[in-house]
């Protein structure tokens, strides 16, 4: 299992759950942004798109990339992917955002 990484959560504004059709939809357009956008992680590799359900009945979470804590200063790693990636993800999201206006979409680089 992963340490750290980027991740991206959608949380719909009104309490509903999310339906199967609309995390097909959210996914689809979530690939066509990272095709268009031509993103990458820090490492140069395609960034994911796993979806999983959040903690709310409301919100989603993504999963865009994710690193292992190893040797050296763990503090540094952290800071490089976020230096590289945040940037990029915040993008994705305030494009996801546009299509979905009804759903509140934030990125981050986590600790988990």
């Amino acid at each position: 299992m992963s340490d750290f990484g980027a991740l991206m959560s959608g949380t719909k504004k009104r309490t509903q759950t999310f339906s199967s059709d609309e995390i097909d939809a959210i996914s689809q357009k979530l690939k066509a942004i990272l095709i268009a956008g031509d993103y990458s992680t820090s490492l140069g590799k395609k960034f994911n798109f796993y979806f999983t359900r959040g903690r709310v009945a409301n919100q989603i979470i993504c999963l865009l990339s994710e690193y292992n804590y190893g040797e050296g200063e763990d503090d540094d790693n952290f800071e490089f992917v976020e230096e590289n990636e945040l940037d990029d993800v915040k993008a994705m999201t305030r494009a996801l955002g546009k299509s979905f206006p009804t759903i509140d979409f934030v990125g981050s680089i986590e600790n988990w």
